[in-house]
Formats: C-alpha cells, sequence, structure tokens
C-alpha cells in the first residue's frame, strides 16, 4: 500500500519547519512535502497524489487576483484539506467548510494540534466522488440520508461552491456561494450539473437546517415544477446547464500506486 502524503502550503517558513517536526513521529504512517509558495505548490499537486492538504488561506503567489483554496481544492478534489489562517471570522469558517475544509484552524497554535485531525483525514476511506448527469443532487442526497451517513457532501461547478452536512441521515447544514439554510438546501438540490464529493463532517459543524430530510427533497422537487425547472439540466442553474457522463467511484485513503 502506497504511504500517505502531506503537504504544508506556507510561506512562514519557522511555522512550516515547527509543523514539520511535530508531524515526524507519524512517519511511518505518511511522508510530508512542503511547498512554500501557491505555484510550487500546484507543481506537486500536479505530479503527485496528495491525501491531506494543509494550507495557508494567502500562501504567498506571484498572481494576482488568484483565490488559493478554491483553486487548491478544484485542483484535486479527492484530496482532505486543513486551512489555516491568521484572521477567523464565521464568513471565514463558512467558506471555508463550503469548499470541503475539514478544518480552519487560527494561527498561532501548537504544532501538535494537527496530528489529530491529518491522521483521521487518512483514515477516512469511505468517500464518494463522480459527476453529476445520470445521478443529480437529489439521487445522491437521497442515498446519504437512506443510509443514515454522516458525512459532508460538497457539489461544485467551475467556481461555484454547494455543502450539505448530513448527521445520522439528516441535513442540518447547508451552504452555497449566496445563502445558508434550506433556501441553500434548495439550491444544492436542483443541481443537474457538477462534481460531487463527500468528506468527513468537519470539526466544527453548526446547524442552519431542521426540516427532515425527506420534506426538504419533496418542497425542492414541488419547487422546481412551479418554476417550470425540468429534471433535465437548464440554463437556470446556476452552477451550469450542460450534462455530465456519470463517473461515480469509491476513493480509498490511498490511492492507486
Amino acid at each position: 500500500m502506497r504511504r500517505g502524503k502531506i503537504l504544508i502550503v506556507d510561506g512562514d517558513k519557522p511555522f512550516v519547519s515547527e509543523l514539520t517536526q511535530a508531524l515526524y513521529g507519524d512517519n511511518a504512517e505518511y511522508d510530508v512535502l512542503v511547498a512554500f509558495s501557491a505555484e510550487v505548490a500546484e507543481a506537486i499537486m500536479s505530479e503527485t497524489p496528495i491525501d491531506v492538504l494543509v494550507t495557508d488561506v494567502h500562501p504567498p503567489t506571484r498572481r494576482r487576483r488568484v483565490d488559493w483554496l478554491p483553486r487548491a481544492t478544484s485542483l484535486s478534489p479527492a484530496t482532505r484539506v486543513i486551512a489555516t489562517t491568521t484572521s477567523k471570522t464565521p464568513h471565514s469558517d463558512d467558506k471555508a467548510f463550503r469548499l470541503g475544509c475539514l478544518d480552519l484552524v487560527q494561527k498561532p497554535f501548537e504544532s501538535d494540534r494537527l496530528r489529530g485531525p491529518i491522521r483521521q483525514a487518512l483514515r477516512f476511506q469511505d468517500s464518494l466522488s463522480g459527476n453529476l448527469g445520470l445521478l443529480d443532487a437529489t439521487d445522491v442526497v437521497q442515498m446519504l440520508c437512506l443510509n443514515r451517513r454522516t458525512i459532508a457532501l460538497r457539489i461544485s461547478s467551475g467556481e461555484n461552491f454547494g455543502v450539505l452536512h448530513i448527521v445520522d441521515g439528516e441535513i442540518v447544514h447547508a451552504s452555497t456561494n449566496d445563502v445558508r439554510g434550506t433556501d441553500a438546501v434548495y439550491q444544492i438540490l436542483r443541481q443537474k450539473k457538477g462534481a460531487f464529493h463527500t468528506r468527513p463532517l468537519p470539526t466544527v459543524a453548526g446547524r442552519t437546517v431542521d426540516l427532515p430530510w425527506q420534506y426538504l427533497l419533496m418542497e425542492a422537487m414541488r419547487l422546481a415544477d412551479e418554476h417550470q425547472m425540468p429534471r433535465e439540466p437548464s440554463t437556470d442553474s446556476p452552477f451550469g446547464s450542460a450534462p455530465i457522463e456519470l463517473g461515480l467511484r469509491r476513493l480509498s485513503h490511498s490511492h492507486d500506486a
């Protein structure tokens, strides 16, 4: 079995050195790679399957107007992400979780703080990943709820992202680029295009939805009919319109060698 790969992306060299030393105690389980800029991180991620990415929200970059976190999650959708920041707000938390991050940790912190989350992320083996097409978002959500999963579901298309947090088969939180809560659930459920990925539930998960999942699915279908939104993809969807060929596959914490 291939050893796990951890990539640390941060321009603060003393911080990276300290964190690398703290993670060295687990070197029997994984290798640690380091990038001091977004460009170097991209080069590594394009050539090496990364299991867990530990990244500053704004690492050094020569580019202008590049939002690194969405780019990183788009480069490697199967990679589990733990983000760090010097400025933590409810808005930044929400954005990080919407992008599929497992945690957003405020600096400074003890380096050992990340050992547990990293090992947990590596051992998460029951992921689903695929493209919407023959399946739509409603089908995926229904499958997860019927199986009483506790998991985060992320749906993305281009620069648009939506996330559902599911606990014991019930939807407890939803967020998109524009809204949170029940309205976000309906926006996500009408998606026919994009990619979906499941993640472990974030370490801090709030609750913005209190309705049963069966009601939410029925109401989403009623709203679609009311607004004359056909089940076939349409240009009304903020996530796009063209169907994508089905690509459902089960992932593990390791990649093929």
